[in-house]
């Protein structure tokens, strides 16, 4: 039995990919018009859809009227969908790796394309569900350390739109109004006691919260510090330090959100 992929031709949904077990292409599609046929939206466009375009869209496959009364609405439906909706969807086999594990497919907040989808394995052998998901992000973060996207993002040396924003947020979230030029929310003015003393003030709360994120290796923490304050090379950062930069932040919104489904065969 091979795992395929089954995609939507323009992706926006988490809806749009999935993953399915299955001999042949042809039984994924069948599948998938099962799984696509019992979607509210789905059920909404058959509910509301008028007669003569569905007789119209069905042309030459009349016979599958005739389902709607014998075997009921739900394969109505099912059929309906696998000869309407068929050519919207492409299945591709994926390359699962010969070894005993579990197949969890991870799905990112937002989809623009079948490969924002991605496949992690985890080792069958390992039951507990926490140390899965610590698999799973771990696979992540090593994956996303090689993204030309990523590394972009963490190396821009501005102080927002960046992964160097972050440091400059506090419980109310980013210190600057958007303004231009950009000017310190009234707020976080008010905190500080010696307005003589502003950019020492505002230096020691962006090495703070730096101290902060990186606590678990300083070391990084010291390299980040002369990446921006004093212009370092981009090669000071090894693949260790956009690891540990891309676990930390994978999952949240300061770069992107997810959830986990596993895969399995049967469903």
């Amino acid at each position: 039995m091979n795992l395929y992929r089954v995609y939507r031709n323009y992706c926006h949904d988490p809806e749009d990919v999935r993953f399915i077990y299955a001999e042949y292409p042809e039984e994924v599609l069948k599948r998938n018009a099962e799984l696509e046929s019992q979607t509210d939206y789905f059920r909404e466009w058959l509910d509301e859809v008028p007669f003569g375009e569905l007789i119209e869209d069905l042309k030459g496959r009349e016979e599958i009227f005739q389902m709607l009364p014998i075997k009921g609405f739900d394969d109505f439906a099912k059929a309906v969908c696998h000869y309407i909706d068929r050519d919207e969807w492409s299945v591709e086999v994926e390359d699962v790796p010969n070894i005993d594990c579990r197949v969890y497919a991870v799905y990112p907040k937002d989809i623009t394309c079948k490969d924002d989808v991605q496949l992690v394995y985890v080792l069958s052998e390992i039951t507990d569900e926490e140390t899965i998901q610590d698999c799973i992000l771990d696979e992540l973060a090593y994956r996303e350390s090689f993204d030309e996207n990523f590394r972009e993002h963490v190396l821009e040396n501005t102080i927002n739109m960046s992964f160097n924003e972050k440091f400059w947020c506090d419980e109310k979230g980013f210190i600057f109004r958007q303004d231009t030029p950009f000017k310190l929310r009234e707020d976080f003015v008010a905190k500080i006691e010696d307005k003589s003393k502003v950019d020492e003030y505002l230096h020691g709360f962006w090495e703070k919260n730096v101290d902060e994120f990186f606590k678990d290796r300083p070391e990084f923490g010291e390299l980040f510090k002369q990446y921006i304050m004093y212009d370092a090379e981009p090669d000071i950062f090894d693949r260790a330090f956009f690891i540990y930069v891309a676990r930390k932040v994978i999952g949240t919104k300061d770069w992107f959100e997810y959830t986990v489904r596993e895969v399995k065969p049967n469903e």
